[in-house]
């Protein structure tokens, strides 16, 4: 394997770790400052509307939603479901 190769998937790799970690940061920012809004990217309010589209905290079910913010940029918050 070249060398090129094997540093691009070093930094692909890494990437998605990063954008991992950061998925995991806005969920537990949602969760845990109820009636707060987060500002994210597109890519990343796709994908926790996608994999997180129900939240359970401390008993209560919450739900998604977004707001669009402006280019590029969402504004995530929860409501409570039931």
């Amino acid at each position: 394997m070249r060398l090129q190769n094997v540093m691009a998937t070093a930094r692909a790799r890494t990437l998605n770790e990063r954008f991992k970690k950061d998925v995991e940061a806005t969920t537990n920012r949602l969760l845990t400052v109820y009636n707060h809004s987060v500002r994210v990217s597109t890519k990343m309010a796709k994908y926790i509307l996608i994999h997180h589209e129900t939240l359970l905290y401390n008993g209560i079910l919450y739900s998604t939603h977004v707001r669009n913010v402006g280019a590029g940029v969402k504004e995530l918050y929860l409501k409570t479901r039931g």
